[in-house]
């Protein structure tokens, strides 16, 4: 029976701990990375808003209020390209009975973008309701799925 003494190379151990140090590595980086991307999408998102708030004010200017507003028109007019964005594959545009609001409509927005909406401060927005309630807390957000409707009114 041999024995040698001048043997190179790691342990199982070794490798099993550099593995379980890499592994959280990269459990930390695609945790950070996901954070970055859904901050990035909110912040765009309320850009967009922000955006076509400008737009639907230059596109009503002349008219004194915003009857007539609808998502169709706006596609129509150049202001929006669908009804499609980063937040809610449905966008709706619509205005108050007499016309001195109107109001753009998301749904079907992930929990993490409708907690962001309910407490974000828009110097922009006149008022934020999310399914159905004023916001300012996030508890009136769906956990589950993307089933939450989040509505900003403007003046």
């Amino acid at each position: 029976m041999r024995v040698f003494k001048n043997e190179s190379g790691r342990s199982l151990i070794e490798i099993l701990g550099v593995m379980a140090i890499g592994a959280i590595m990269v459990i930390s980086a695609l945790t950070l990375f996901q954070a970055v991307q859904r901050q990035q999408r909110q912040m765009t998102a309320t850009d967009d808003l922000r955006t076509l708030s400008d737009s639907i004010k230059i596109l009503f200017a002349g008219r004194g209020n915003y009857s007539g507003i609808s998502t169709s028109y706006l596609i129509k007019a150049g202001a929006i390209r669908s009804e499609k964005n980063q937040i809610s594959d449905s966008m709706i545009a619509t205005s108050e009975t007499n016309g001195s609001r109107y109001a753009i409509e998301y749904e079907q927005v992930r929990y993490s973008d409708c907690a962001y909406f309910a407490i974000a401060k828009m110097d922009f927005v006149d008022e934020v309701r999310i399914n159905g309630y004023a916001a300012g807390k996030e508890l009136y957000c769906n956990r589950s799925g993307n089933t939450n409707k989040v509505k900003f009114f403007f003046r």
